[in-house]
């Protein structure tokens, strides 16, 4: 049996992480969940994910900070953030950086999970 692959979700509580993790493995990723950035960027070096998904504000830092996390590891996979903070221009922002879609929270279950499945279908 092949071994699912994963998904790198940062967030900054186990909380946080379970409606996100749900949703991963719906989209049949093995989540893997972070909970600071320190320990994100650790699992990223040494992890073979196929997306990244975090919340937006994360408690210390957030989504720049992971994609910089991101590029330093050579990782070159869909981040997809979840925030209840981000406006227009935020989200023009984000997606300027690199990040590949922001979902408003809170996010129908189904729109997380059609996100993710675009991501995964375009880096393959």
């Amino acid at each position: 049996m092949t071994a699912r692959p994963s998904a790198l979700c940062v967030c900054s509580t186990p909380e946080e992480c379970r409606p996100l993790s749900s949703v991963l493995v719906e989209c049949e990723l093995e989540p893997v969940c972070s909970f600071d950035l320190g320990e994100a960027a650790e699992s990223l070096t040494g992890g073979s994910f196929r997306v990244v998904v975090c919340e937006e504000p994360l408690s210390r830092g957030g989504y720049s900070d992971l994609l910089h996390a991101m590029r330093n590891a050579g990782m070159q996979i869909p981040l997809i953030v979840s925030s209840r903070v981000m406006d227009w221009p935020d989200y023009l922002k984000a997606v300027g950086q690199g990040v590949f879609d922001v979902v408003a929270r809170p996010y129908r279950h189904i729109e997380l999970k059609w996100v993710i499945g675009n991501a995964l279908s375009r880096s393959h």
